[in-house]
Order: C-alpha cells, then sequence, then structure tokens
C-alpha cells in the first residue's frame, strides 16, 4: 500500500510534466499524448511515467521525443519542485488496447 507522500508525489509529477508537455515540448500534429499513470518508487528514488499516444502510427515519432527530451524534462523538474533529491523518470508505454476497443465502439456507433 502507497503511503500519502507517495501518492502525493504521484499527482504532483503527472501535473508537472503534464503541463511541461504544453509548454514545453511540440508533438507531430493530430497527436493525442496521455500521462495515463505515475508509480513511484518507496523510497521516492524514480518514478515510471506511463505515456499512451494516439494514433498508433504516431507512437515511435513521439517517443522520439520524449528520449529526447527527458534531460530537458528533468532539468525543469529539479528546479521546479522542492525536494531533494527529485525522482529520476523513466517512460514507460501505457497498455490502451481496451481504451482503443471503446474509442472503435464509439466510432462504429
Amino acid at each position: 500500500m502507497e503511503n500519502k507522500r507517495t501518492l502525493r508525489l504521484q499527482a504532483l509529477l503527472q501535473r508537472e510534466i503534464g503541463e511541461i508537455f504544453l509548454r514545453e515540448l511540440e508533438f507531430p500534429g493530430q497527436t493525442f499524448v496521455t500521462i495515463t499513470n505515475v508509480s513511484a518508487t518507496p523510497d521516492l528514488q524514480h518514478a515510471q511515467i506511463h505515456i499512451s499516444v494516439i494514433p498508433d502510427a504516431k507512437e515511435k515519432e513521439v517517443w522520439n521525443i520524449l528520449q529526447g527530451s527527458i534531460f530537458q524534462i528533468q532539468q525543469i523538474l529539479n528546479k521546479k519542485l522542492r525536494m531533494h533529491p527529485v525522482p529520476k523518470i523513466e517512460w514507460v508505454k501505457a497498455d490502451v488496447s481496451s481504451v482503443q476497443k471503446v474509442e472503435q465502439l464509439f466510432e462504429q456507433i
């Protein structure tokens, strides 16, 4: 079970990284990039940021942008967050198969 500090940190990271995505990064047109979940280790040293990309055709391009920007994003977090150490972030592909199935059902309707 996660404690309150871990849960608050996960919510904070999700919010801050989402803002960084909006202000600092440029993704390909008509691409929907979402942070679906953030999971931090109990010692708060590392955090996995679960990312979904729609459409799938743009996924590789988005991952290249994210991997190329990870140092920049980490530096922004280091300056913005008032904690030491700031968790080291890692991108993880989110499982969006169920989301895509729902999306396809909506399109059929």
